[in-house]
C-alpha cells in the first residue's frame, strides 16, 4: 500500500496531470490506496472524514472483489456516488460529481452535424468544441452554479426553460460582446501582454496594410476571449490617417483585404469565422474631429478632422468591395458593416450620395445595417446585429484618449410568453412573475461577474487583464450585464388576447412590459453599481427551445400560441419585441410600430425589413431609409434578401430556390448542389 504520507506521485495533483491521465491501469492498481477516495470526498465533497472512510471501504471491498484487472476513475466515482445514495447521503454527489458524456452522445456529435449555430461549420474542430462544450455546461448547471455558489434555482430556471443563459458553453471561461479602439493597437502595437514569448508582438504599424493585418489579427485573436460578436468603434475615421497620398485604388485593395482576411479567418469557436462587425462613418463625426489623430508609428498626425477626404474614400472602397462579394459573387457575411446614419449629416447632397450608394448594396446583396443617430442623438456603439453602448457623459474622455472600448459580460433571456401562462389574465401576478424571473437573471450575472473576476485574478485570461493604458483592458466597472426578451408578441397575445399588430391596444401592453422590465433595470443598477440593461436577444435556437419546453410544460395553451410548423415540430416564438413575422403588413407600419419598444431597449434593438427576392430600387430604398431614420425611434434598421447560390453553375440569385433558374439544378438529383 502506498501512504499518503510518502512522496509518491498523484497523478491528478494539477491541471498538467489531470489533462494527461485518463484511467488508471492494472500497475496502478497495486498500488492501490483507498486513502486517496478519503481525500476526494473530504476536500471535493466537504463529506465529514467518518463517513468517507466508511464509503472507501465499502468501495474497495467491491473493486478488490470484481475480479478486474484494470479500473477507471470514472467508475470509481460512479462506485462512490451509489454508495453515497445508499447511505442517504446525496448532498455530497454535487461536489464528487464527474462531467463527461456516454459514448453514444460522443458518436451522435461525431457524425451529426450540430444546428445550434448556423455559424459553425461542421468540421473536427466543431466536434471538439462541442465536446467541451458539453462539459463546461454540465459543470456550469450541475455544479457552479447549484453548489459551488448555492443557488440550485437558477439552474433549474434555465433547465425548465423560465430563463436562457447565453453561451453557456463559455459562461466559466470569457465575457460576452466586445467593441475595440483601434487606437490601441495603432498606439501600442500588437502587444498580447501575458501570453509568453510564443507570441510575437509588434510595434506599432507605419503602414495601412499593417495597421488593417492587425486589426484583423486582433479580432482573431479576442475571438479566444469573448464569447459573443466583437466590433471596431468609429473604424474608417481610425484608417485614414495612415491613407494619405494613397490612390482610390490603393485604398480599395487595402478594403479588400481587410474584409477578405476577416471572412476567410476561420479561427474562431469550432472554426467558424470570427463574428465581427465595423462601425463606418461618412466622413469623419464631430465628436472626434478635433481629437488628436494616431498616425504611422504611432505618432500624432494633426487632429482626425484633417482626414476627412481620406476617410470617405476609405468608407466607399468598403462598399465597393461588399457589394462585389467574394469570386462567387456571394455576399460577405463577415464584418458585417453598421453605417450611422447622423442628424449633423442630414441634407448635405455628399450624404445623400452616399447614403444612395449604400443602398445600392443593401438592393444588390443586403449587407448594411443602418444605425439611427438622428433620432437619437447620442453617440453609440453597435456591436452584433443589436447590441450597443450608448455612450454616457463618463465615456467622453475615453472617447479623447483612445480608450474607447466597450464590453457586455453576459446576456440573460426571459421567456415572456410563459409569464402569460402562468399569470392566465391576472396583470398583478403578470408583473409579479415577471420581477421573479428578473431577479434571477440578475442574480445569473452577479455570478458571471465573479467567475470572470476569479479567471483574471489566477491570470487565465492575460489579454483581458493586461494594463497598457492605465486600465485593464476587460473593465469590470464599465461592462454591461444584459437582460434579453423573447415573445413579447406570444405574451400580449396570451395575456391581452390580441396580437400586438393587431391593435394599437396591444402594441401598448406590450410597451407597458418592456417599459417596466426597463425600470426593473434601472434598479438593478443602482442597486449594484454597475449598469443593467435591456436588450433585444439575437436568439433563435432560443427561440426554438423555448417554444418547445412550454409546448411540453403547457400542454394545450402553449399551442395556441406558438408560431411554426406543430406537426413537425419546427415551432418558435417571435423574436425579441418583434411583431409576428408571418403577418403581411406595410413595411412602414412594421418599422414604426416596432420602432416604439426601441427608447427602452437601451443595449440594444433591430428591425429586419425582409425583401424577398426582390431588389428594390435603391434611390426609392435611400428615400425611405433616410425618412425612417428621421421619423421613427428606430435604433437601427437591416434590409434582408432572400439569396440562393447554386454550386452546379456558380450563379447567384434572388430567393430561396427549390430549382436553380439557369443550369436547373433541382431537388430531386441535383439538389445537393443548390445552396442558400
Amino acid at each position: 500500500m502506498v501512504k499518503t504520507t510518502e512522496k509518491s506521485p498523484k497523478l491528478t495533483e494539477d491541471a498538467t496531470d489531470i489533462s494527461l491521465f485518463v484511467t488508471t491501469s492494472d500497475e496502478e492498481l497495486k498500488r492501490w490506496d483507498k486513502s486517496r477516495m478519503v481525500s476526494v470526498l473530504v476536500e471535493e465533497a466537504n463529506a465529514p472524514r467518518d463517513l468517507a472512510e466508511q464509503i472507501a471501504t465499502e468501495v474497495e471491498e467491491l473493486v478488490t472483489g470484481s475480479g478486474l484487472r484494470n479500473i477507471t476513475t470514472v467508475l470509481i466515482r460512479e462506485l462512490v456516488n451509489a454508495k453515497l445514495m445508499e447511505h442517504g447521503h446525496s448532498e455530497y454527489i454535487l461536489g464528487h460529481a464527474r462531467f463527461g458524456l456516454p459514448a453514444t452522445d460522443v458518436e451522435k456529435l461525431l457524425y451529426q452535424a450540430a444546428k445550434e449555430n448556423a455559424n459553425v461549420i461542421y468540421s473536427p474542430e466543431s466536434v471538439h468544441k462541442y465536446f467541451g462544450d458539453a462539459v463546461a455546461k454540465q459543470y456550469t448547471l450541475e455544479y457552479l452554479i447549484p453548489a459551488k455558489y448555492k443557488k440550485p434555482w437558477i439552474a433549474r430556471a434555465h433547465l425548465r426553460g423560465d430563463i436562457h443563459i447565453h453561451d453557456l458553453d463559455y459562461f466559466i471561461t470569457r465575457p460576452y460582446c466586445a467593441a475595440h479602439d483601434l487606437r490601441y493597437l495603432a498606439k501600442y502595437g500588437l502587444v498580447m501582454d501575458g501570453t509568453g514569448k510564443k507570441t510575437a508582438t509588434a510595434k506599432p504599424a507605419k503602414q495601412a496594410e499593417v495597421l488593417l493585418l492587425h486589426a484583423a489579427k486582433w479580432l482573431g485573436v479576442n475571438q479566444a476571449y469573448y464569447s459573443g460578436a466583437q466590433a471596431y468603434s468609429i473604424f474608417n475615421p481610425i484608417v485614414a490617417p495612415y491613407l494619405t497620398g494613397k490612390t482610390e485604388q490603393q485604398i480599395k485593395q487595402l478594403a479588400q483585404m481587410f474584409v477578405f482576411e476577416m471572412a476567410q479567418m476561420s479561427v474562431a469557436r469550432g472554426a467558424q469565422v470570427v463574428f465581427s462587425d465595423l462601425n463606418l462613418d461618412f466622413g469623419v463625426p464631430n465628436m472626434i474631429a478635433d481629437v488628436p489623430a494616431i498616425g504611422p508609428g504611432g505618432k500624432t498626425a494633426g487632429v482626425y478632422g484633417d482626414y476627412v477626404e481620406e476617410s470617405q474614400k476609405f468608407v466607399y472602397a468598403l462598399l465597393d468591395v461588399y457589394e462585389a462579394g467574394d469570386s462567387r459573387g456571394v455576399p460577405f457575411l463577415f464584418p458585417k458593416p453598421l453605417f450611422k446614419v447622423r442628424k449633423e449629416h442630414i441634407g448635405n447632397p455628399e450624404f445623400d450620395d452616399f447614403m444612395l450608394r449604400c443602398a445600392e448594396v443593401s438592393s444588390s446583396k443586403g449587407n448594411p445595417y443602418y444605425i439611427n443617430q438622428t433620432t437619437y442623438e447620442e453617440e453609440s456603439i453597435a456591436m452584433c446585429c443589436r447590441l450597443r453602448h450608448k455612450v454616457s457623459e463618463d465615456d467622453y474622455d475615453d472617447i479623447r484618449e483612445g480608450r474607447m472600448r466597450s464590453n457586455a459580460i453576459q446576456n440573460v433571456t426571459i421567456n415572456l410568453p410563459r409569464l402569460a401562462y402562468k399569470a392566465r389574465g391576472n396583470d398583478d401576478r403578470l408583473f409579479e412573475e415577471l420581477d421573479k424571473v428578473m431577479e434571477i437573471a440578475k442574480d445569473v450575472h452577479l455570478i458571471k461577474r465573479d467567475v470572470t473576476q476569479k479567471l483574471m485574478e489566477a491570470d487565465a485570461a492575460p489579454l483581458l487583464s493586461m494594463n497598457l493604458d492605465g486600465q485593464p483592458y476587460l473593465r469590470l466597472n464599465k461592462v454591461r450585464h444584459l437582460i434579453g426578451l423573447l415573445g413579447m408578441n406570444e405574451l400580449v397575445q396570451c395575456h391581452y388576447g390580441q396580437e400586438m399588430h393587431e391593435s394599437e391596444e396591444a402594441l401598448r401592453f406590450g410597451w407597458r412590459v418592456a417599459r417596466h422590465m426597463d425600470k426593473r433595470c434601472k434598479e438593478f443598477t443602482e442597486e449594484c453599481g454597475y449598469p443593467f440593461a435591456l436588450e433585444q436577444t439575437p436568439a433563435e435556437s432560443t427561440a426554438f427551445r423555448m417554444a418547445k419546453l412550454d409546448w411540453k410544460e403547457y400542454n394545450g395553451l402553449a399551442q395556441q400560441y406558438i408560431k411554426g410548423d406543430l406537426e413537425s415540430g419546427s415551432v418558435y416564438y417571435t423574436n425579441s419585441t418583434h411583431l409576428n413575422t408571418g403577418v403581411e403588413m406595410p413595411l412602414a407600419t412594421r418599422i414604426k410600430d416596432e420602432g416604439v419598444f426601441h427608447p427602452v431597449i437601451e443595449a440594444g434593438a433591430i428591425t429586419h425589413a425582409w425583401l424577398g427576392e426582390a431588389s428594390p430600387d435603391p434611390e426609392a430604398l435611400k428615400t425611405f431609409t433616410i425618412k425612417m431614420m428621421k421619423n421613427t425611434m428606430n435604433q437601427q434598421i437591416t434590409y434582408t434578401r432572400d439569396l440562393t447560390y447554386c454550386k452546379s453553375c456558380g450563379k447567384l440569385q434572388g430567393g430561396i430556390l427549390d430549382k436553380c433558374k439557369y443550369c436547373g439544378a433541382s431537388q430531386t438529383g441535383e439538389w445537393s448542389k443548390v445552396a442558400c
